[in-house]
């Protein structure tokens, strides 16, 4: 599925499946353009990574942007935690981006991912750049809702495509049901994770959807801009907003504001890796 994206015509279309399947990679590579800091998009609870398309193109600051996709979804099997998460997506990630600072951002349960590869990657010594969390809740927060229970072929198609963007009828059944035991086995492993502080200083974005979901999300936004992250990590989170709401804030109309925000930041022309200085929990202002 993430070939498509990569590669535009037929002939390249055809190369890069005969490559992945050799190599049974998870990698989805956006823009390969030599650099001392690569970036990183880490999948949703789809385990889709093709969502961050039009947040790709929009990232003029970053000259070498890799993708992962979920285990299970092209190739093996679906993983249960979001340790094991971590463990594969450093694994996926190894032979392109090697030791390099590295710039991590995933969208909604991605955020809880890219957290635990980048705890990963310093307790190893490997530098981390920044990490973007965008619309990434709170582990505790899933624990309080229960996955829709799908049944058919429909309605697992419809909720997929809200977190992938593109389940469309000429996806086989059979992908839908292999997608869709992907989707079950992430929500199960966000809602069990637990954050910890990353022990190191790292520059960390949170960008929230200025339009919440619900009254409760509206709420938790006010009480705290950053939903708590600051705290759970120990370390200072920068706020800032992005047009859209959870499910479309990676949507071609609202991207470029997206990206300004994350480049504004993590950019690696600006960013700051030893120092966390410029990085704050939004004031009230922000709210």
């Amino acid at each position: 599925m993430a070939v498509f994206f990569a590669n535009r015509t037929i002939a390249t279309q055809a190369q890069a499946i005969e490559r992945r399947a050799a190599l049974a990679s998870n990698v989805v590579t956006f823009r390969d353009e030599p650099t001392a800091t690569p970036l990183a998009f880490l999948p949703p609870v789809s385990g889709i990574v093709t969502g961050y398309a039009h947040l790709a193109r929009s990232l003029e600051g970053f000259q070498q942007i890799f993708g992962v996709q979920a285990p299970g979804v092209d190739f093996g099997e679906p993983l249960t935690t979001i340790p094991a998460l971590a463990e594969r997506y450093d694994r996926d990630l190894a032979p392109f981006v090697g030791d390099r600072p590295l710039v991590l951002v995933g969208w909604s349960m991605g955020g809880l991912v890219a957290l635990e590869l980048a705890a990963r990657r310093l307790r190893s010594g490997r530098p981390v750049h920044g990490v973007c969390l965008i619309d990434t809740w709170p582990p505790e927060w899933l624990r309080r809702l229960e996955l829709e229970p799908c049944l058919t072929l429909e309605a697992r198609r419809h909720e997929l495509a809200r977190h992938a963007g593109m389940i469309s009828e000429a996806v086989p059944a059979s992908h839908v049901d292999r997608l869709w035991r992907v989707y079950e086995a992430n929500w199960n492993a966000a809602r069990s994770w637990k954050a910890e502080r990353l022990g190191a200083p790292v520059p960390v974005l949170f960008v929230r959807a200025e339009e919440p979901l619900d009254e409760a999300m509206a709420g938790a936004v006010r009480a705290a801009p950053d939903l708590g992250w600051a705290e759970r990590l120990g370390s200072p989170v920068r706020v800032m907003s992005s047009p859209g709401n959870h499910l479309t804030m990676l949507d071609l109309e609202h991207t470029r504001a997206l990206a300004t925000a994350v480049g504004t930041t993590l950019d690696t022309g600006t960013a700051s890796t030893g120092s966390l200085s410029a990085f704050h929990v939004a004031e009230s202002t922000q709210r």
